[in-house]
């Protein structure tokens, strides 16, 4: 299955969304997220890359959770 979704959220909002994702990466072996149309799972690797672009227009922080799912985890699937 594949998301591709794009939405503002406000400065608590975002900040909740992202340490949700900072949990999972420090506690958990997948980061989860959903709302509610949309679910997604990805396994966590070693290693995170990270991308920061900046332009008089802003800046983006972007980085991307790889890894291989457990043996458990495959099996609930």
């Amino acid at each position: 299955m594949s998301v591709d979704k794009q939405f503002v959220l406000g400065k608590e909002g975002a900040a909740d969304f992202l340490q949700d994702i900072i949990d999972a990466l420090r506690e958990k072996d997948a980061v989860r997220l959903e709302a509610e149309n949309w679910k997604v799972s990805q396994p966590i690797g070693d290693q995170v890359p990270v991308r920061i672009y900046s332009d008089e227009e802003g800046m983006e922080v972007m980085f991307k959770v790889q890894g291989e799912a457990k043996e458990e985890e495959e099996a609930e699937e």
